[in-house]
């Protein structure tokens, strides 16, 4: 069970990130009115960048014809010992990108990175589309 816990649900737009930037605000401020536990600084920053890296991912990459607005929730989670975050949405299936050859740095994109970013600054990113054709994302930054 949570002790915190803040959730953002509505279509998934662009708009959706200024909610889930709210909902980061909320969040971490009943975290501080709390005593224990208190991630630090850098647990909170490494977990919001995760969860916005993923949901823009989403939004850009889910639903790729401007004709489909799905949906999307967004559940923030503190526990006693981690960060939970688990978005879920009803858009396209993920495919994880096939890795190409390695480049120098000077040639990566400038986009494109969100997930490498995620997966860097959480300790787990894992997807799975259910049964009933959801997309849904767990994203854990251990205390």
């Amino acid at each position: 069970m949570a002790l915190v816990e803040q959730v953002v649900t509505g279509p998934a737009v662009p708009a959706q990130l200024d909610a889930l930037h709210a909902a980061l605000d909320r969040f971490w401020a009943e975290i501080e009115a709390m005593t224990d536990p208190q991630p630090s600084t850098e647990q909170r920053m490494a977990f919001a960048t995760g969860v916005i890296e993923i949901a823009s991912n989403i939004l850009r990459h889910a639903y790729p014809s401007s004709a489909t607005v799905g949906d999307i929730e967004i559940r923030l989670e503190l526990h006693a010992n981690r960060l939970e975050a688990l978005l879920t949405d009803c858009g396209q299936p993920f495919t994880e990108p096939r890795p190409d050859s390695l480049v120098e740095p000077q040639d990566l994109p400038e986009s494109g990175l969100g997930l490498a970013l995620a997966r860097r600054s959480l300790d787990t990113v894992e997807y799975e589309r259910n049964a009933s054709g959801r997309n849904q994302w767990r994203l854990t930054k251990y205390l």
